[in-house]
């Protein structure tokens, strides 16, 4: 789950939470979830993780998976 995006620096950093509760920190090109994605860009918002791996043919296929921010109308706010 993604928690926080710090942009405006020359290194972006992100902080996302692991189904135990855990924190982690992410630059680009951190490893990450069970088919050891790619952090291959941060912005404002978003979080965006690239996987590279072989489907059962042996072809090589890669997945494009966004993490966004969820927006303020999102959060449960009371």
């Amino acid at each position: 789950k993604l928690i926080a995006i710090i942009t405006g620096r020359a290194t972006p950093y992100a902080m996302v939470q692991d189904p135990s509760g855990k924190g982690h920190t992410l630059t680009r090109g951190t490893l990450i979830g069970k088919n050891w994605g790619r952090v291959s860009t941060i912005t404002q918002d978003c979080v965006v993780v690239k996987e590279e791996y072989r489907n059962y043919t042996g072809r090589k296929v890669t997945n494009t998976v966004p993490m966004c921010l969820p927006k303020p109308e999102e959060l449960k706010l009371d």
